[in-house]
């Protein structure tokens, strides 16, 4: 399809039911149709002209907590799978979190993570997985963390593949690779076999159990965050928040917001209940063979 002009844009938007629009038909799904990527501003205007959901990270309110918890929950609808589940979040987050004054996205990445059991992924991730363990086979029953969606600023940072997609969360390099998930998975119960303690510090809720939300304040030189000299300093990422928990096969879910907008800890503790959200819209994937 051939893009359109930003005056074009606008008026296909005009034409897009404002509830469509509003929950998952959103500036990155719009973008990728009719826009190049230099009319992301007049979308960015529009929507916030038109009164379109977009959150700033730095004065977000329990009004917006409940208008994007409203708007997580409809992600499945016209959704038929954990993955194209996953790309609708990643894709609402990055899309819907913008700094109101620049009218630049707050996340310049936002990824999706999920646990599989290892005879539950195809046979593409299970040879990431055998690649990355040597000649060890894992049992069926082992859970691999999985990353099933990403979305940022650089192009590759779309990929899955260019990141490590699938490793044992309950291995030392599961724990090494993914800190932050690590520290959320043994808060949740998820088993970790002793190779992660939790810390009090980036726990928003130290009590809860289940499900939970982690947040750096100060991403830089923060030990959860180490690739800090080739992502944290020159990508400008100031805060990280991240949330999820348990479902009921058993598996652990995982949203990670990396933000140039600082994050305080009241807004960290809004972002509780959309755990739950996302829940809400992913159960009914749950338990489903995985693909790469």
């Amino acid at each position: 399809m051939a893009c359109l002009t930003p005056v074009a844009c606008v008026s296909r938007c005009i034409q897009t039911p404002l509830k469509a629009l509003d929950s998952f038909q959103s500036v990155g799904y719009i973008q990728k149709r009719y826009v190049d990527t230099e009319d992301i501003a007049t979308l960015f205007s529009y929507f916030l002209v038109k009164g379109f959901s977009v959150f700033d990270l730095t004065r977000f309110t329990l009004s917006d907590m409940v208008r994007c918890g409203a708007a997580i929950r409809s992600v499945g609808v016209g959704t038929d799978t954990m993955e194209e589940a996953a790309r609708k979040l990643v894709f609402y987050f990055r899309d819907h979190l913008v700094n109101k004054t620049t009218r630049e996205r707050s996340c310049p990445l936002v990824q999706f993570y999920k646990t599989y059991r290892y005879e539950d992924l195809d046979m593409t991730l299970r040879q990431s997985v055998q690649d990355t363990l040597g000649t060890q086979t894992p049992h069926p029953d082992t859970r691999i963390l999985t990353l099933l969606s990403t979305t940022g600023t650089k192009s590759q940072w779309n990929l899955r593949e260019y990141f490590l997609g699938a490793v044992p969360l309950v291995s030392e390099r599961g724990t090494k690779q993914f800190p932050l998930i690590s520290q959320l998975a043994h808060q949740c119960g998820f088993k970790m076999g002793g190779l992660c303690k939790s810390d009090p510090d980036i726990i928003v809720n130290p009590g809860q159990k289940t499900y939970n939300v982690l947040h750096i304040a100060d991403a830089i030189g923060n030990r959860y965050l180490p690739n800090q000299e080739r992502f944290v300093i020159p990508y400008g990422i100031k805060s990280v928040i991240g949330f999820g928990g348990l479902l009921p096969y058993g598996d652990l879910f995982s949203l990670l917001l990396f933000s140039q907008a600082p994050i305080s800890r009241e807004t960290a503790s809004l972002f509780n209940p959309l755990v739950l959200c996302v829940k809400v819209a992913i159960l009914p994937y749950d338990g489903r063979v995985v693909h790469a």
